[in-house]
């Protein structure tokens, strides 16, 4: 199994998912989210060769024609795992046999007016979804997780972060999800690079750093919370390495960002600059 999730953000969706692998008693790591071009993502859990035939079956119905609106892409998402359940799984199985083979998906995508569809399959049910939604073995933890931390005024960067930390807490807590964690993004826009810039960048976090150590570093406090034998001095003190650390971290993200914007201003400002190899007329 798996865990996949997709939010919906002020910006834009995100897609992550885990990535073990389970076939047997063997376990490997394989990316679980896959792409077409800069307007399609889609994830999934149960049997990977299903996700992978509705996947590429995706691809070509994008290529002839891609969806108008939500709506329209939700029909094209059903008709798909339909025909895969009636020629490949209930063509061999019974649907109430419980070793028949499992198909979920999660898709997102920006259809032609713009707008971004979010979409589950369940089985053969094929629905929009708001917000946020998640499938496999670790979906109840994480929508427990993510009722807290999903704010649909939350940007891709920042909801991505969160989503990382999620994803560690399913994989800590369930034997079907682990390996490394990957987040997608998918915009409102398509990306459109500024002068000087030629890729959009990324930021590698530790998995046993985010959110400063939560929720380690605060049940530390709060489990002492009404034992008065404690002092308030050392209280006072785990609350200040707590916040020192918050510090830290938006200390060097911001670091990061700025020699960043002060490397795309050099690089605009050279493209500006005019060819002195040449004389000029």
């Amino acid at each position: 199994m798996t865990i996949a999730a997709r939010f919906i953000c002020s910006d834009g969706i995100i897609l992550c998912a885990d990535t073990e692998q389970t076939q047997g008693e063997a376990k490997y790591e394989k990316d679980k989210i896959f792409g077409f071009e800069d307007h399609l993502l889609v994830t999934g859990a149960g049997d990977s060769a299903f996700i992978k035939m509705a996947f590429d079956k995706l691809c070509d119905k994008f290529n002839e024609a891609r969806p108008v609106n939500p709506s329209d892409a939700r029909d094209m998402i059903e008709e798909i795992v339909l025909e895969i359940h009636d020629r490949h799984i209930f063509h061999f199985y019974e649907p109430s046999d419980p070793t028949r083979p499992q198909l979920y998906l999660i898709v997102g995508t920006r259809c032609t007016n713009v707008e971004l569809a979010l979409i589950k399959a369940d089985n053969s049910a094929a629905f929009l979804a708001d917000m946020y939604v998640a499938t496999g073995a670790g979906q109840p933890l994480f929508e427990y997780w993510a009722k807290y931390f999903y704010r649909a005024n939350l940007n891709m960067d920042v909801q991505s972060y969160l989503a990382l930390f999620i994803l560690r807490e399913v994989k800590r807590s369930s034997v079907y999800c682990g390996g490394w964690s990957r987040v997608a993004r998918l915009p409102r826009t398509p990306f459109v690079p500024r002068p000087g810039e030629v890729a959009v960048g990324r930021t590698v976090y530790s998995e046993n750093d985010l959110l400063v150590g939560f929720p380690d570093t605060v049940v530390r406090i709060l489990s002492v919370l009404t034992d008065l034998s404690v002092s308030d001095s050392w209280i006072d003190a785990k609350l200040q390495e707590f916040s020192n650390s918050v510090k830290a971290v938006r200390t060097e993200l911001r670091n990061a960002h700025d020699y960043k914007e002060a490397i795309l201003r050099r690089r605009a400002e050279a493209s500006r600059q005019p060819d002195k190899s040449e004389p000029v007329p």
